[in-house]
């Protein structure tokens, strides 16, 4: 009808605005501007469009945010839930188990609520790397105030377990079968045979390489011995039962050998080891070791062979009564013939007394006033004589080897003490003190050594080879001066001189009692190689031996204690030494070398020591060495010349 009307009005123009009655809605969406469209140009959004949230388009034109769903004032980027407006930061938390105040935790700070952990193994001990969670009443099931457990999937696992062997860490330290309640002793087994020694133990819940769960092993060094080890003859105790070589499996059958001569006797025969017996059972009287099948029949009224037959096909000889059974018969009671020394017998008629068994040809002399060995002489030889010497002084000594052996002391042959040096002198024997005399009292040998001491004895020059006289070692220009600095006369009697170095090694020989020097406090000796060659009996010599320690008659070699042929003195390099008993009176050491201050050594000159320090100790320092300045010992006019004191006083060195 209103389409008839209109087609029937007619058409008149129109000059009002009819806008102000026909307000445009551009989006044909029913909504005008005017009406609230808040965007005319999209039919989808219009006061009565249902919101779409969270793209950024108002679509019902309410002018709210569209990130806020719920209307709480906080957009959904901060609101942990946005369909619930009593849900917000900001808000406070009630206890619904629900995160009011969005903060992550559910009924946080509402007093009397508490936070548990998850249990999710039920054991009572949560898992404290886990979300707490908070309750507002009792806490349910599966939750836990307790924290640290390690493993919430095991019930076994928790910081209370007792640690078990498992595999794994029931109380949570982090370590795993540690002291488990369970664990096992095991015992070391050093020698890896299965067993251990209950000395050395650990518990664990497996064994250790080289520990064993067995025990009862008593050498772990030896893997065959053990409890169940097998027991052998071998002197040790295999099977560990405290028992040596029992019932050993390689022991063999042998037989009780009591006379030990390797027989047994039959009856006797058990399984041992091989050295606890012997494997032959024929012996017949297993007491007696001269009885035996191996035996040779002897003289011994004994059945030796084992044959039956006794001292059978034995020669038999004439015999005669022994009574003291020494072997030896009186010849004055003949006995029945007699294979040997048997049965009261004897094949022998020599015993100068058949009453006493000590007495016969075979005793031996003793010092009993008896005649022992029938010999007719009583005490003769006697083993247990002395040694009598002639004591002519009467000082109960006598001389060494000048004797006879006695029972007791006869005619001349009275003392059982030797060792005196003058048995025509009793002052004169080894139990006399030495004095100071010139005299060796004690007869050791050294003369008033108790009076000399180091350093009373000084060397003070030297002529040592080959640069006295030529280069030859048998010149007899080597020589050496002595000088008593002492307070004392000194005999030189049995003093030892030695010299040594390291390439000619050590000499030495002993000063002979019958020759030695004698010097007086401020004496001089000279020591020489021989007297007897040329040029100490040259007229123009001035030397003068006091003592010489070689024999121009022998070779170069060792003579005597008091001869040595071998002592020479080394040029370059040696040690001259003197001593009296075990007490060192004096020694010098020189070297040369060529290059730096050293020893004096120039050829045809001694070596003197400088006369203003004539001591033991200023000889040894070769500052106070010179060579001989210009005396001469030995000038023949023409071209030999030897510079020295021999026996005189030193020059003064320059």
């Amino acid at each position: 009808m209103l389409i008839a009307l209109l087609l029937a009005c007619p058409e008149v123009e129109s000059t009002k605005d009819t806008t102000d009655y026909f307000p445009a809605d551009a989006d044909a969406d029913g909504y005008t501007a005017e009406e609230g469209d808040c965007n005319d140009d999209d039919r989808t959004v219009h006061p009565g469009a249902e919101e779409t949230w969270y793209d950024d388009i108002d679509q019902d034109c309410d002018g709210l945010s569209d990130q806020d769903q719920d209307g709480d004032g906080v957009e959904v980027s901060s609101d942990c839930d946005d369909t619930d407006a009593e849900i917000a930061p900001g808000l406070p938390e009630d206890c619904n188990g629900v995160d009011d105040d969005c903060d992550g935790d559910t009924d946080e700070d509402i007093e009397g609520s508490v936070s548990a952990y998850v249990d999710a193994d039920f054991d009572g001990w949560g898992d404290e790397n886990a979300e707490m969670v908070s309750f507002c009443d009792a806490i349910p099931g599966g939750y836990s105030l307790l924290p640290g457990d390690c493993d919430d999937t095991e019930r076994s696992v928790a910081p209370d377990a007792l640690e078990v062997c498992d595999g794994l860490d029931n109380d949570c330290d982090t370590d795993i079968d540690e002291d488990a309640v369970d664990a096992m002793p095991f015992y070391m087994d050093a020698d890896l045979d299965g067993y251990g020694t209950e000395d050395v133990w650990v518990r664990a819940c497996e064994a250790p390489d080289g520990w064993s769960e067995e025990v009862g092993d008593c050498d772990d060094t030896q893997s065959g011995v053990h409890p169940r080890a097998d027991e052998y003859c071998n002197e040790r105790d295999d099977d560990c039962d405290g028992t040596v070589d029992e019932n050993a499996i390689d022991r063999v059958e042998n037989y009780e050998d009591i006379d030990g001569d390797g027989y047994g006797a039959p009856g006797t025969d058990d399984f041992r080891c091989e050295y606890a017996g012997v494997f032959d059972s024929t012996d017949c009287d297993d007491e007696d070791a001269s009885a035996n099948s191996g035996a040779i029949e002897a003289c011994d009224l004994v059945d030796n062979d084992c044959d039956g037959g006794i001292d059978e096909e034995l020669p038999v000889y004439p015999a005669w009564t022994d009574a003291d059974g020494d072997g030896h018969g009186d010849a004055t009671l003949s006995a029945p013939d007699s294979c040997g020394n048997v049965g009261g017998v004897a094949i022998l008629d020599d015993d100068c007394n058949d009453a006493d068994a000590t007495i016969s040809p075979s005793a031996t002399e003793v010092c009993d006033g008896v005649d022992n060995d029938c010999s007719g002489d009583v005490d003769s030889d006697a083993v247990d004589a002395s040694f009598f010497y002639i004591d002519a002084d009467g000082d109960g000594y006598g001389v060494s080897g000048e004797g006879l052996f006695l029972c007791e002391a006869t005619g001349e042959y009275t003392v059982t003490l030797d060792g005196d040096c003058d048995d025509g002198d009793d002052t004169r024997n080894p139990g006399v003190a030495e004095t100071d005399d010139d005299r060796d009292e004690d007869c050791d040998g050294w003369v008033d050594e108790d009076w000399v001491s180091a350093g009373d004895i000084v060397v003070t020059e030297v002529a040592r080879q080959p640069w006295m006289g030529g280069t030859s070692t048998v010149t007899d220009a080597e020589w050496f001066e002595l000088y008593n600095a002492g307070s004392v006369t000194i005999d030189l009697a049995s003093w030892v001189v030695t010299r040594s170095n390291t390439d000619a090694g050590t000499d030495g020989f002993a000063v002979d009692p019958s020759l030695s020097p004698v010097l007086a406090p401020g004496d001089y000796a000279v020591f020489c190689e021989t007297e007897l060659y040329a040029m100490a009996n040259d007229a123009n010599s001035l030397l003068v031996c006091d003592y010489a320690y070689g024999d121009p008659t022998q070779a170069d070699t060792y003579v005597s204690e008091y001869v040595d042929n071998t002592f020479h003195l080394q040029r370059d390099e040696d040690t001259l030494a003197f001593t009296l008993d075990t007490t060192a009176i004096d020694s010098v050491s020189w070297s040369y070398d060529g290059i730096m201050d050293t020893w004096p050594r120039v050829a045809t000159y001694s070596m003197q020591l400088d006369p203003l320090v004539l001591t033991a100790s200023d000889n040894d320092d070769y500052l106070n060495w010179c060579a001989t300045p210009s005396e001469t010992w030995y000038d023949d006019g023409a071209t030999a010349v030897e510079y020295g004191t021999p026996g005189l006083e030193n020059e003064d060195c320059p």
